[in-house]
C-alpha cells in the first residue's frame, strides 16, 4: 500500500467513526511481542477496530530500512518506519521526528494516542493534534537499575519524559501508582485510570492441564526483573521440592547478567529444576501458563506488568513483589500474595504455600480471573479508551 492509497483509505471510510493514530512499538509478526507495550498497543488496536474506530498504527522499527504499510485482518493500518537517528534519545530523535509527523499528517487523525514517552511524544505532543498520553512505564525509576550505556541513555531518557507529562492534557495511567509518582511533572487536566487490554484467549486457558510444581516467570532477564532473586527463592525451595521446577518464559535482554543467572543455576546445582524458555508467542506463553501451577514475579520496579494480567485471566495465582503497581493488581491472599522487594526467603515462603495447597491455588485463581474480566478484558478497555477519544475530540 503506498501512500496515496492510506489518504485514500482514510477518506473513504470517514464516516462518523472516529480515526486514531495509535503510536508505539508493534510486533513484526502477529502475536510475536518483544515486550508489553507491544501485546497492549496491538490488542487495543484490534478491539478499537471491532468497535469500529478507523485504526492506523505508526511505529518506529529499528530492524528495518525502509518504509513498510501493511493491513492487519482485523483492518488495523500499519505505517513501519526506520529509525535513522543511532544515538536516540541522546540527540533528541532529531532524524525520526519528521517522519512520524509526515505520517499523521498524511493520516489526518481525529486523536493521536501516544503509547510511549520518548521519540512518539517527541514527535506527536504539538497543537497540530489532539492527543493522548499513556504512561507504560516510570523512566527515572527504571533508570536507577541500570548500568553501562544503557543506564547514560535511560537517564538522558528522563528528560524527555519530564517533558511529555509537563505537556500533555489528556493522560492514562495504568494506576495510583502512576499518578502518584509522576504527580510532580503531571500538569494534565485530565488523567484517568484505564487497564492494559490483554489477548482475550487468555481467558481461554484450561487449569486442568496444570503440573504441579511447576512455576512461571514472564520478562525480560534484567536486574530489573531480579531474576536472580528467583534463583535464590529457588534455591531455598529445593531442598524440600527436589521436583520443584522454574520455567523463564523471556529474552537475555541483558547478556551479562543472564551469565550471572546462568553462573548461578550452575553453581547451586540447579540444572534440573531451571529451564529457560527465550521469548515466546502468544499461544506458547497461554500454553506455559495453562501448564504452571502458579506466576511468579520477583521485579525489583514496575509499572503494570501485562503478564501479570494474563496469568489472572489465565486463572493462576500471581505471586510478586511489592515493586510499583504490582500491589494494585494482586490483591495479597485473596488473587496471590505479595513480598516485600529482594527478600528470597518471603518470595520463597509464600511460592511454598501455594505448592502445598492445590485448593488454595484454585481460590486464589479463580478470584484472580474475576478480577481480570473487570478490568484488563480488551472490550472493556476499549469502551473506556474510546470514551475518552470522544471527549478529546469533542473538546473545543
Amino acid at each position: 500500500m503506498n501512500a496515496d492509497a492510506v489518504s485514500e483509505v482514510a477518506e473513504q471510510n470517514r464516516g462518523n467513526s472516529p480515526r486514531a493514530a495509535l503510536l508505539g512499538p508493534y510486533p513484526a509478526e502477529p502475536g510475536k511481542f518483544r515486550n508489553g507495550v507491544e501485546s497492549v498497543v496491538s490488542a487495543l488496536a484490534d478491539g478499537l477496530a471491532e468497535h469500529g474506530v478507523e485504526v492506523f498504527v505508526v511505529t518506529a522499527d529499528p530492524d528495518i530500512k525502509k518504509e513498510m504499510r501493511s493491513k492487519t485482518p482485523s483492518g488495523v493500518n500499519v505505517l513501519r518506519l526506520p529509525v535513522y537517528g543511532k544515538l536516540g534519545n541522546l540527540t533528541g530523535f532529531a532524524m525520526d521526528v519528521k517522519p512520524i509527523r509526515a505520517a499523521l499528517d498524511e493520516i489526518r487523525p481525529d486523536i493521536v494516542h501516544i503509547h510511549k514517552i520518548l521519540i512518539y511524544a517527541k514527535a506527536a505532543m504539538i497543537p497540530r493534534w489532539k492527543s493522548v498520553l499513556t504512561v507504560h512505564g516510570i523512566h527515572f525509576r527504571e533508570a536507577a537499575l541500570q548500568r553501562g550505556w544503557a543506564g547514560v541513555r535511560a537517564r538522558f531518557a528522563c528528560r524527555y519524559e519530564r517533558e511529555a507529562l509537563r505537556k500533555a492534557r489528556h493522560v492514562i495511567c495504568l494506576n495510583r501508582y502512576a499518578v502518584e509518582t509522576c504527580g510532580g511533572w503531571l500538569k494534565a487536566p485530565d488523567v484517568r485510570l484505564i487497564d492494559n487490554p490483554i489477548d482475550d484467549g487468555f481467558f481461554d486457558v484450561s487449569i486442568e492441564e496444570e503440573q504441579p510444581g511447576t512455576i512461571l516467570f514472564g520478562g525480560s532477564i534484567t536486574r530489573r526483573k531480579n531474576v536472580l532473586g528467583l534463583l535464590g527463592a529457588l534455591d531455598i525451595l529445593a531442598k524440600d521440592y527436589p521436583e520443584i521446577r522454574l520455567k523463564i518464559a523471556g529474552k537475555a535482554a541483558d547478556e551479562a547478567y543472564y551469565q550471572r543467572c546462568l553462573d548461578f543455576v550452575a553453581g547451586h546445582g540447579l540444572q534440573e529444576n531451571v529451564e529457560f524458555l527465550g521469548s515466546l508467542s502468544v499461544d506458547a506463553m497461554a500454553s506455559e501458563l495453562g501448564r504452571a501451577c502458579m506466576l511468579v514475579l520477583p521485579s525489583r520496579q514496575e509499572s503494570a506488568p501485562v503478564i501479570i494480567s494474563e496469568a489472572m485471566a489465565a486463572g493462576k495465582p500471581v505471586v510478586a513483589t511489592a515493586a510499583g503497581g504490582t500491589a494494585e493488581m494482586v490483591e495479597d491472599g485473596v488473587s496471590g500474595f505479595v513480598t516485600p522487594i529482594n527478600d528470597a526467603p518471603a518470595l520463597a515462603s509464600a511460592i511454598g504455600k501455594l505448592m502445598n495447597d492445590a485448593d488454595l491455588r484454585r481460590k486464589m485463581g479463580q478470584a484472580g480471573k474475576k478480577c481480570a474480566e473487570s478490568r484488563f478484558r480488551r472490550s472493556v478497555v476499549v469502551e473506556k479508551t474510546i470514551a475518552l477519544y470522544r471527549d478529546v475530540i469533542g473538546e473545543q
